[in-house]
């Protein structure tokens, strides 16, 4: 039989509970779990690297003190309001990669074992245009690829994607499996974090 384990996304801290220190006692005391995935909503990605570490450590210390194990990372809303991997323009594609190696850094000083979520969503010229759409989601492949890569030199066990429900963006089983990839030398496994909401949107076919 599967067994389950209860845990919680912090994204219910973000603007109320900042402070690790805050919403590792919540969890703990409150909801009475131990098991925590932790909200890059909460996390400077884009600020130096030596703020990044700082916060990576408090995560850390917080989850130590309250007996929590940090699960992963994932997006929040910050980042499922960009194209990220997806994204029309080059150097916007390569910045996004370059915040998701910056989330796997962050993840790896902060203790978790898997990071990943929301990789990209398609312009709607973009998702019109198939050849166009082809070309975005064997870059996109790549892109994990190299990310899955960085993740196993970061110590890292897991790089996870989101299904989204809007069809511009990665939403049904067939269009993510083509994104999933088994671990293999030097890089990985690519794996699904299933939204079982997202595959019961209204309209979304």
């Amino acid at each position: 039989m599967t067994k389950y384990i209860l845990g919680v996304n912090t994204c219910f801290a973000v603007k109320r509970w900042p402070r690790p220190a805050e919403w590792a006692e919540i969890v703990r005391e409150r909801l009475g779990l131990d098991l925590v995935q932790h909200s890059l909503d909460l996390v400077a990605l884009d600020g130096p690297a030596s703020l990044r570490r700082r916060q990576a450590e408090e995560v850390r210390i917080a989850c130590r003190r309250f007996g929590l194990s940090l699960h992963s990372t994932f997006t929040g809303l910050a980042a499922y309001s960009s194209n990220l991997l997806l994204d029309p323009d080059k150097d916007m594609r390569a910045h996004a990669e370059g915040w998701y190696r910056r989330a796997i850094a962050f993840t790896a000083d902060a203790g978790g074992r898997a990071t990943g979520g929301h990789v990209g969503a398609f312009s709607v010229a973009d998702a019109a245009a198939p050849g166009r759409r082809e070309e975005l989601e064997e870059a996109l492949r790549r892109a994990l690829g190299r990310l899955a890569g960085a993740a196993w030199r970061a110590g890292l066990e897991t790089l996870l994607v989101e299904n989204l429900a809007p069809a511009r963006e990665p939403s049904t089983l067939e269009g993510i499996g083509r994104l999933l990839a088994p671990a293999g030398a030097r890089r990985v496994a690519i794996a699904l974090c299933l939204d079982v909401g997202h595959q019961v949107t209204p309209g979304t076919g």
